[in-house]
């Protein structure tokens, strides 16, 4: 317990390190944000001159082109103004807003939610590091999309997040936590408190790699064949099953992790539930598709 108690400190200490740092550094993101507005003008302009002197764009059409560029960047510079001046309180009261209420969400979510005999804790550093890792590794060796340097930069005004990838994130956060939560619940008092230890750590795992096989793209199914492109991702993804399986198959972890083996049963209950977790975020993305397609075609 004094080692979890440890370990929980720990973790809320780093969520709130990366949280108030930069609110309370008195960064200046109306200078960050003027200085790329600032580059991509200049690149911009740099592209138009270039066409110009090669003669693929008439000057009319030149000088439109400039003058709406420079309509566009006073635009933005009057919006950074705004941001800069509204910053500094903003961010002082969102720090002090947040300070408080991680640490009490989280202890109140314990006091409430919490299993002393679900995950140990050197079972969530092994999720964490010997799961997620890998997975994480795997997507940077995704393949580029196709035509990105072509896209025009995403205003700054606009969140990198939208409401629906909120929306979708969120979703499937709550259907982890609730199969993850039926585990420990049905199979403590079925088999062991231990068993039922053992298949949630089993079950989160490979919900994660389920996540990271959807995370390729918000709106794309990720049931083809180009969802694993590479050697290398395949094996990342394959370390990362591997270790699942080892978490409760192997001697020496089952000592350390407080886990032991299951049935083959179990296995299959545990991969029907990451399977369904997949479904689930395939399935909100054909509605995403489907809400595309509908508008584009009443456009």
């Amino acid at each position: 317990m004094t080692l979890f108690v440890l370990i929980a400190v720990g973790m809320v200490a780093i969520a709130l390190a990366a949280v108030l740092i930069p609110l309370l550094r008195g960064s200046t993101p109306g200078v960050l944000r003027e200085a790329t507005n600032v580059a991509i003008l200049r690149d911009q302009l740099r592209e138009l001159d270039a066409d110009l002197y090669a003669g693929t764009m008439p000057r009319d059409r030149y000088d439109q082109a400039k003058q709406e560029l420079l309509q566009r960047a006073l635009e933005e510079s009057k919006s950074v103004e705004a941001v800069a001046a509204r910053a500094p309180q903003s961010a002082a009261w969102t720090a002090a807003v947040l300070g408080s209420a991680i640490p009490i969400a989280a202890l109140l979510l314990y006091l409430a939610l919490g299993n002393h005999d679900a995950f140990a804790p050197l079972a969530v550093l092994w999720i964490n590091f010997a799961v997620q890792v890998p997975l994480a590794l795997a997507l940077g060796f995704d393949r580029p999309v196709e035509g990105l340097m072509d896209k025009k930069p995403r205003p700054l005004h606009q969140p990198v997040l939208s409401r629906a990838q909120w929306g979708f994130d969120i979703a499937l956060g709550i259907v982890m936590a609730i199969e993850t939560l039926w585990v420990l619940d049905v199979f403590e008092d079925r088999e062991s408190a231990i068993v039922a230890a053992s298949m949630a750590v089993v079950v989160f795992s490979l919900m994660n790699v389920a996540l990271a096989l959807g995370a390729r793209s918000a709106t794309e199914t990720a049931l083809d064949r180009d969802s694993i492109s590479g050697r290398r991702q395949l094996l990342l993804y394959g370390l990362a099953l591997l270790f699942t399986v080892l978490s409760t198959e192997l001697g020496l972890l089952q000592r350390i992790l407080g886990t032991t083996s299951l049935t083959g049963g179990q296995w299959l209950l545990c991969i029907g539930l990451a399977a369904g977790l997949l479904l689930v975020g395939e399935l909100i993305k054909l509605v995403l598709r489907l809400r595309g397609s509908t508008a584009l075609a009443s456009h």
